[in-house]
């Protein structure tokens, strides 16, 4: 009927989706032929196989009790279903949740907005992208709200530049002068135009999320 929403069908890859260059999806040419809603996922972090992700929603009390469950191919990525699983837990239980906690597969923005944005403080835990660059993260570099500037690791300002509104974040740079200077340079940045660090439109929620994890 007009304006349903298929959780299933909007969250899962589009499979007329053009690929990235060099790289060929598995999906592309491995399919069940008993059973086509499958979909590619790994298997014990190895090899990939044939299969479902099952979603569930599960009590905090001492019971453990399964307020609710969802099936969906593993092409529907884990973190996908969380706002529309709590919505249909509290609708249909008539539930008022203080808190929700979850693995890092669910420490999205989209995720912490909806639950900070009702009410129920997200103990999340928030994925670490430092660990995925050589260079210092941004977690290193210090935001001062009064200037709307960071400082780095040297104590140099990083100014902001600009705002890019389609992907939600500010862009702060330090003066290429500084950096082509500075004697940490090779662990900061390869740039010769100065460093760049980017502050989601939404950080104060995740540095509300940090704060909830650092109290006793």
């Amino acid at each position: 009927p007009p304006g349903r929403w298929d959780l299933v069908e909007q969250c899962r890859l589009d499979p007329d989706r053009p690929g990235s260059p060099g790289y060929q999806r598995l999906g592309d040419w491995q399919v069940s032929t008993t059973d086509p809603d499958a979909t590619p996922m790994k298997h014990n972090g190895q090899h990939a196989v044939l299969g479902y992700h099952d979603h569930d929603v599960v009590d905090g009390g001492k019971d453990r009790i399964i307020l609710h469950a969802l099936v969906t191919p593993a092409d529907v990525m884990e973190n996908e279903p969380m706002r529309d699983l709590l919505r249909r837990v509290c609708f249909r239980w008539h539930l008022r949740p203080r808190r929700a906690v979850a693995d890092t597969t669910y420490g999205t923005i989209e995720n912490i907005r909806a639950l900070e944005d009702a009410g129920i403080r997200a103990y999340v835990p928030l994925p670490d992208w430092d660990t995925r660059t050589p260079y210092y993260g941004t977690s290193q570099f210090t935001y001062d709200p009064e200037r709307d500037e960071y400082r780095c690791p040297q104590g140099q300002r990083l100014r902001r530049k600009t705002a890019k509104y389609t992907e939600e974040v500010v862009v702060y740079r330090a003066k290429a002068a500084t950096c082509n200077a500075c004697p940490l340079k090779a662990q900061c940045t390869s740039s010769a135009q100065g460093r760049i660090v980017h502050r989601s439109f939404y950080a104060a929620y995740l540095e509300r999320v940090r704060a909830y994890h650092q109290t006793p």
